[in-house]
């Protein structure tokens, strides 16, 4: 019976001794998040159009807009903006928006197309876990894309995300 071929010769396989043994939880911090992002933000930021890159296009943004239908006039907190393009997008549609990013980087490129195109937008730095610059109740919606994946605290951020939200009237 022949040996079945995985591509990797037994030197370049890890061993267990190499394991590094730190809880990643423990690892992973908001700083080290944000400056992750700031590092991509240029790179990533260069492959959007105004519609965002090809899958925010073309899968993402197409249910996310069906699903929220007519914005109206609606107050928007895009949580985890990244270079707002998707504010723009909401803007465009009648609605306030507002972006919070980890990433510094990402708000100033979203502050200066805002600058270049103005829409009414306002953007702020900020973990979704501490949005203390946001008033209780001031949004009618939240949106957060692909972001609460990269977030640390998230059960901090969805009560902070939830008190930021206006409540439903029974």
């Amino acid at each position: 019976m022949q040996k079945k071929h995985t591509g990797l010769d037994d030197e370049d396989k890890l061993s267990m001794s190499a394991t590094i043994n730190i809880p990643l939880r423990k690892a992973v911090t908001e700083k080290r998040t944000a400056q992750a992002w700031d590092e991509l933000a240029d790179r990533l930021s260069s492959h959007y159009t105004v519609r965002g890159d090809r899958n925010r296009q073309y899968v993402v943004d197409p249910a996310i807009f069906r699903i929220i239908g007519s914005v109206e006039g609606s107050s928007i907190l895009d949580a985890g903006c990244g270079n707002g393009y998707l504010c723009r997008l909401l803007a465009k549609r009648g609605a306030k928006p507002v972006g919070v990013d980890i990433s510094k980087r990402f708000i100033e490129i979203a502050k200066q197309k805002e600058a270049r195109t103005p829409l009414g937008i306002t953007y702020h730095v900020g973990s979704l876990s501490n949005l203390s610059m946001l008033q209780d109740e001031a949004f009618d919606l939240v949106i957060s894309n692909l972001v609460l994946m990269d977030v640390r605290h998230l059960a901090r951020a969805v009560k902070d995300l939830q008190r930021v939200l206006k409540k439903k009237e029974s």
